[in-house]
């Protein structure tokens, strides 16, 4: 009763919130810019060899300028799930811009981890295909990164020798003692989380760039089921070390990316590996391919998460596990994409799965 209650009174707040916008953003002179993005889907899994339709994120996108150097933004996402809707907010920072080479912003944001994480956020439509790459996902979906930051973002770009050069840095909370939720208003570690992001962006499309990231990995409670603090089951504690790089071609045609991570967890005594190891190695990679043909976009994608352990902090890799997507994107309107998408799964020993998506996604 408790949560119902909750989730009415998000709600109420953020349709108030959003009929007030929608009410001020008639004057021309607001500067107030309102997206949002969702999609529709069906789904065919090969473990539960069944079929199910799905309503995925519901997700508003607001950005305002508040004078002429301020800006504000935030997104919010409403997304169900088994046991209801929830309601996220992705996204809530403020920015001051000094000039293109420094915009310093205070708030959550995305954690600046390469190419896929700092631009197709938490709309469907902007990507190509259905899905993320594992080691993209967010965190309440079991993804491998740290997707969210709360803290202090500097970032800057501008022209240098013809080329676009830029970089981003974020100092925040560190990784709570779960990975999810990730630490929103208090920092579990005694040292902040750290990221570097640099690449430089050239005229015919390519784009490369290395990045860095590191945080503690505090002890504490992990949550069970219901998302309750569990005195049984304690949390891990040592330090989380990323390196990662990007490059990425994009033409008229043409769309490649591809990302790298190395995830490396030292932990401290006591917190060590379920099979010993007192560290776990894990690299991750992505290589995504796309062709346009007028309004049809074939895509492949060849994914690998692999561990020399089952890590204790990320319990979901247990063993490395390759993924072979096939689909394709076709334009329904300026604002609207048909996606189908094939999805194998292929796990280290043999094990194996598969499954399909029928996906409308849409954007306002």
């Amino acid at each position: 009763m408790k949560r119902r209650r909750q989730f009415f009174l998000y709600i109420f707040v953020i349709s108030r919130f959003l009929l007030s916008t929608l009410g001020s953003s008639a004057h021309a002179d607001d500067g107030v810019a309102l997206h949002g993005f969702s999609d529709m889907k069906f789904i065919y899994d090969s473990k539960d060899d069944s079929g199910s339709f799905s309503i995925g994120d519901v997700d508003f996108f607001l950005a305002k300028p508040i004078d002429k150097n301020v800006n504000f933004l935030i997104e919010m996402a409403f997304q169900p799930a088994y046991d209801g809707v929830s309601v996220d907010l992705e996204r809530s920072f403020v920015q001051y811009v000094v000039d293109p080479w420094l915009k310093v912003s205070v708030g959550r944001f995305h954690t600046s981890l390469g190419y896929w994480n700092d631009t197709y956020h938490h709309g469907g439509y902007l990507q190509t295909p259905i899905t993320r790459p594992v080691m993209e996902r967010f965190e309440d979906s079991q993804g491998l990164l740290p997707a969210h930051t709360t803290g202090i973002e500097v970032r800057g770009n501008g022209l240098m020798d013809g080329s676009n050069l830029g970089y981003i840095v974020n100092v925040g909370n560190g990784r709570g003692p779960v990975k999810d939720p990730p630490a929103f208003y208090y920092s579990y570690n005694k040292t902040h989380s750290f990221s570097l992001l640099l690449y430089d962006e050239l005229p015919n499309g390519i784009r490369f760039g290395p990045n860095f990231y590191m945080s503690g990995l505090p002890g504490g409670f992990q949550k069970d089921g219901l998302g309750v603090n569990d005195p049984t089951n304690p949390g891990v504690s040592g330090r989380e070390v990323i390196y990662g790089a990007h490059f990425i071609y994009n033409s008229p045609e043409v769309e490649f990316l591809t990302e790298y991570a190395n995830i490396h967890h030292d932990f401290n005594n006591g917190d060590a590996d379920p099979d010993g190891a007192t560290s776990t190695n894990m690299d991750t990679l992505y290589t995504q391919f796309g062709y346009h043909f007028g309004l049809f976009t074939p895509y492949v994608r060849y994914e690998v998460n692999a561990t020399d352990h089952p890590d204790a902090y990320l319990k979901q890799l247990t063993q490395t596990v390759r993924y072979y997507t096939a689909g394709c994107r076709y334009e329904l309107t300026a604002s609207s994409a048909l996606k189908f998408e094939y999805v194998y799964a292929n796990y280290i020993g043999g094990n194996h799965d598969w499954n399909s998506a029928l996906d409308w996604a849409f954007t306002w």
